[in-house]
């Protein structure tokens, strides 16, 4: 579960959000992402966000600052990554390539993909898949 409070910043203290508005954009955050997953989709900006949660921007900043202590950015890699791992590790995506599985997941290019795969799991994408492939010869 996630601090509804968050850390108080001097950049939100003057927040016009409610702890309960927080809350509720904080629970529709997670629902798109998880049910929708509309991190997929390669377009995806903090404004199209924002517009698919039916806020503004601003306050989609704020609730991912201060309640996931994340960026838009890092907040969207960091399911996109967990999505592509899920992928990458089922059997049945055997024949497909990494860079169609980062493409599916949402990023543009593999290296890319490379890049934030390495900062959120501290391995390559291609170690990861032949530490899979050691387990189900």
């Amino acid at each position: 579960m996630h601090d509804i409070q968050g850390p108080k910043t001097k950049k939100y203290f003057s927040s016009s959000l409610s702890e309960e508005q927080k809350n509720e954009l904080m629970n529709e955050i997670t629902r798109l992402m998880e049910r929708d997953k509309v991190f997929t989709n390669t377009e995806i900006s903090l404004s199209s966000f924002a517009e698919m949660v039916g806020t503004n921007k601003n306050y989609i900043s704020e609730v991912l600052n201060t309640i996931f202590n994340k960026s838009f950015v890092d907040f969207i890699n960091e399911y996109r990554i967990k999505e592509a791992r899920k992928q990458l590790a089922d059997p049945t995506n055997k024949n497909l390539t990494i860079a169609s599985i980062a493409l599916r997941v949402g990023f543009k290019s593999r290296s890319t993909f490379n890049v934030v795969f390495k900062k959120h799991t501290g391995i390559t994408p291609s170690f990861f898949m032949k530490s899979i492939e050691g387990l189900n010869p």
